[in-house]
């Protein structure tokens, strides 16, 4: 008897550990993703999924199964940011907007909506770079009436506001374009703005990961992404993190070398 149980733990000694898998989806609002070289990194606005698996190799699907794949490196400090990229932060240059409705005003460090109509935007026009991850930001002092959503750059649905106070909301580029952004009227607005804000976010969240092309790399890119991978995929992504292959798995067809 005591053979065969020193025999069964000689085996799980030389197979290694069983590996275990992690598998989930995120939603695209709660997705975070930087794909520009030098600024790799994931954040799926969840504690501890990403940030307890360093060196882990991660694979992220969109929902047409086009993927990107790289090797988590370190855990996020607290979001950065690149300089402002707003022409007019402080809504103090008319000239500096385009009113797509009469019933829009920028005068005295505001921006004014009044009663503008559904679907019409107040907004100016960036070039954007494709992979990089942007946050728009807007501070809506005063709301009586209707909902508005950030003007995004381009692509997927926006998120819907219906309060006062500091809004923001996130995309990826993706194309060197010129894309517009500002305030939209997502039902018919009558509400003030004092500040507005578009920068690059370069570091991710606390919980979020950088992400190196190399296990164990100091080269912040993604090892590989499929042609065609949604950059903002409005039907959401799923995950897999895969623990580092230091011996044979017997239990898992899952392998990473």
């Amino acid at each position: 008897m005591k053979k065969t149980i020193m025999t069964i733990v000689m085996l799980l000694a030389l197979c290694g550990p069983v590996r275990a898998d992690v598998t989930g989806s995120v939603t695209y609002v709660n997705m975070r993703l930087s794909l520009v070289n030098g600024t790799a990194f994931v954040d799926f606005s969840a504690a501890s999924v990403l940030s307890t698996r360093l060196n882990w190799y991660a694979t992220i699907c969109d929902s047409a199964s086009k993927c990107i794949r790289g090797y988590i490196k370190a855990a996020g400090t607290g979001e950065t940011y690149g300089p402002e990229l707003c022409a007019d932060p402080g809504f103090d240059n008319t000239g500096a907007w385009t009113k797509g409705h009469a019933n829009w005003t920028v005068s005295g460090g505001k921006a004014n909506a009044a009663a503008v109509p559904t679907g019409y935007a107040l907004y100016a026009n960036y070039t954007t770079t494709a992979g990089v991850l942007y946050r728009l930001q807007t501070a809506c002092d005063s709301l009586t009436a209707g909902t508005f959503n950030l003007q995004r750059l381009g692509g997927a649905t926006n998120l819907i506001f219906n309060s006062t106070g500091t809004k923001d909301d996130y995309y990826l580029g993706v194309d060197g374009a010129l894309h517009s952004y500002g305030i939209r009227a997502a039902s018919v607005l009558t509400a003030t703005f004092t500040d507005y804000s578009l920068k690059q976010v370069t570091g991710p969240a606390t919980t979020g990961v950088t992400i190196t092309s190399t296990r164990g790399g100091t080269t912040y890119n993604w090892a590989s992404i499929d042609a065609g991978f949604n950059y903002n995929d409005s039907s959401g992504y799923t995950y897999t993190l895969v623990a580092p292959a230091w011996g044979f798995y017997p239990f898992s067809t899952n392998f990473d070398f």
